[in-house]
């Protein structure tokens, strides 16, 4: 990293932690811009030595008493954050790697486009099950990011950086909405009139523990999905109407079509 100001902030929420954060600070390390990174433990029964683990790089360190859940240690992470003079927020979860450029692209993209508040980029995920590699290319326009919102969320969490005037304007994540914080935020940023897009390039790699779009947290995801399509609806406007049909086949459909979903589909 170079020797220049720090205007970014890096929020890493971990919560368990074994030999797989290991690499994701390793592409830290390798970042052509500075940033300071805020690692939020959520409350790991174990101890992690992050201070050897983040060696060499400008860090604060947040150790939570007990597990509060993602949502929670991101917003700890994020009071934190507001009390500094940095002007972005990149984040990043344990196990996925960026490419070495990531931070600075996405830093001169806000800064050449000021119209644009919240910028993600291409991701490729890893399935560590199957081994099957999947990339999520994600619309490049704010107005097609715009459109994907009625369906799914545009931004990907890992890949995102704002501006942290973003959540002096929304607030911090919303817990109203299990599993589904990060289109919470994005629905809340749009209600703002704030623009979103990606850069359309894979910049991420992000690790997939599994495949299954079944089980608890997939339908509470879906539920909460679902809520915020209903709340943000614009109901002279059919892909809403289209975005809450395609919710609820993803909730109630046979498991062969969701199969077919989740193969073809970022969902």
């Amino acid at each position: 990293m170079t020797s220049a100001p720090t205007e970014i902030a890096v929020l890493f929420t971990v919560f368990k932690p074994h030999d797989e954060i290991k690499q994701t600070l390793d592409s830290l390390r390798m970042q052509t811009e500075p940033f300071k990174l805020f690692v939020v433990d959520d409350g790991t029964p174990y101890h992690v030595d992050y201070e050897n683990l983040t060696h060499g790089i400008d860090v604060e360190i947040i150790r939570m008493p007990q597990n509060l859940g993602r949502t929670a240690a991101l917003n700890v992470g994020l009071r934190e954050i507001l009390k500094t003079n940095l002007r972005y927020v990149a984040l990043i979860d344990n196990a996925d790697t960026c490419a070495a450029d990531r931070f600075t692209k996405q830093l001169n993209f806000l800064k050449s486009n000021p119209e644009i508040s919240i910028v993600s980029t291409w991701v490729r995920y890893n399935f560590q099950v199957s081994g099957r590699v999947m990339e999520a290319k994600l619309p490049d326009t704010w107005q097609a990011c715009a459109k994907l919102l009625r369906y799914n969320a545009p931004i990907t969490h890992t890949a995102m950086m704002a501006r942290l005037e973003v959540f002096k304007t929304v607030g911090l994540y919303s817990e109203d909405y299990p599993a589904a914080e990060d289109y919470a935020l994005e629905h809340m940023a749009h209600a703002h009139g704030l623009k979103m897009t990606n850069i359309p390039e894979v910049l991420m790699d992000t690790l997939e523990m599994h495949e299954s779009i079944s089980g608890g947290n997939r339908f509470k995801q879906l539920q909460s999905r679902l809520h915020l399509q209903q709340k943000y609806a614009n109901w002279f406007d059919i892909h809403s109407y289209l975005g809450i049909c395609r919710t609820l086949i993803l909730m109630y459909g046979p498991a062969g079509l969701l199969r077919k979903f989740k193969t073809t589909l970022r969902v």
